[in-house]
């Protein structure tokens, strides 16, 4: 019994090592930089890299933080209230691999000057946040924003993502294997 265990465990041991061999790893581990993939909490999907998260206030943010995830420092995260009063954490980001759902709404924007769509995992369909589009009406006005502002960008649901350094901290293998 006891060869059968050492013999599936290293079994499994070889196959981690030949699929790390024979995949393209760029999204698997932290860059140089730091950085990380931001995963769908539901499914694993790879969503973003942390390289595109940005900073975009919303003036209606009940709550504003700086913190440190996703191997970057000073990620703001902020809280934000739907008019059906539920709250919502929320990082930015440039980029995002999702799909979006439904018409561009005006009404209710977070960020002025920019219409939004629900956003979902491409693979789950998980809520995954929302795409923030700037409006043509607004193109030319900067309301308090910068000329130079995004034209699109993400608001991420913090509570529907995780980092895949969280994911592998989870995944360990025996202290034999270690390398």
């Amino acid at each position: 019994m006891r060869q059968m265990k050492t013999g599936m465990l290293s079994v499994l041991f070889l196959l981690v090592i030949c699929i790390c061999n024979n995949f393209d790893t760029t999204f698997c581990k932290e860059d140089s930089n730091g950085q990380e993939v931001l995963l769908c909490r539901k499914c694993g999907t790879d969503l973003v890299d942390s390289y595109y998260l940005l900073n975009k206030l919303s003036p209606g943010a009940n709550k504003v933080e700086k913190q440190s995830m996703f191997g970057k420092e000073n990620v703001t995260v902020q809280t934000l209230i739907n008019p059906f009063g539920i709250n919502f954490e929320i990082i930015t980001s440039e980029k995002a691999n999702c799909k979006n759902i439904g018409p561009s709404q005006g009404a209710d924007s977070w960020f002025p000057g920019y219409t939004w769509q629900i956003c979902v995992c491409p693979h789950c369909g998980q809520h995954i946040g929302w795409t923030f589009t700037r409006s043509e009406s607004n193109s030319n006005i900067e309301d308090g924003m910068n000329v130079t502002d995004v034209n699109s960008f993400h608001g991420l649901i913090l509570k529907n993502i995780l980092g895949e350094n969280f994911t592998d901290s989870l995944i360990m293998l025996p202290k034999i294997y270690n390398m």
